[in-house]
């Protein structure tokens, strides 16, 4: 066998080691948290579920009931879609929301759009654009200015596909101390 052949399989045999070892130490790291002199234990891929046609207030009194925490704020994804510290007319609004109209209005996003033709074609316009003017500017000893480049960018809603069962919320909760608690994030069935 080559020297190479022997490092490569030395290489493949601690990598795999490697592997084995970071998996197990993750598979068995737990979370316990003591509530009502009740433990209640976690790993990070649990999630609590949630179902029904919940509002927001719901989820609120929900949380209080069988975890003894309250809600700091809600999100989905990078998108904050509930806070205590968003005014009280919002906060009011949302509250009388259910989970799914939260999600679909609250959540917007912004996102580079690359699969429109028409995003494309501009895209296109712009590069040949300013190809065409670099190559004037140079003829013709100018300044090159390139403030009229433009990056094309699409609003888009949050929209629950069709075949989608669920909605993972994360979540900041406190206890009654006001203390941020650790909990799962909620799986919300639709």
């Amino acid at each position: 066998m080559s020297i190479f052949m022997s490092m490569c399989m030395c290489m493949y045999v601690f990598t795999l080691y490697i592997i084995k070892g970071i998996s197990l130490s993750i598979m068995h790291m737990k979370l316990t948290i003591c509530w009502y002199s009740q433990d209640f234990h976690f790993t990070q891929w649990d999630v609590i579920d949630i179902t029904g046609d919940m509002t927001v207030q719901m989820l609120i009194e929900y949380m209080a009931e069988n975890f003894g925490v309250e809600l700091s704020m809600l999100s989905a994804g990078v998108v904050i879609l509930f806070s205590e510290f968003i005014d009280r007319k919002k906060q009011a609004e949302r509250k009388a929301m259910t989970l799914r109209q939260l999600y679909e209005t609250v959540g917007k996003k912004v996102c580079v759009c690359y699969m429109c033709s028409i995003c494309v074609l501009m895209l296109v316009y712009v590069f040949v654009f300013a190809f065409v003017y670099i190559l004037v500017c140079l003829c013709c000893h100018l300044c090159i200015r390139f403030s009229n480049l433009v990056i094309c960018m699409c609003v888009m809603l949050q929209s629950i596909h069709p075949g989608q069962r669920y909605i993972c919320f994360e979540t900041i909760m406190l206890d009654e101390d006001g203390e941020e608690v650790e909990l799962p994030p909620l799986r919300y069935r639709l």
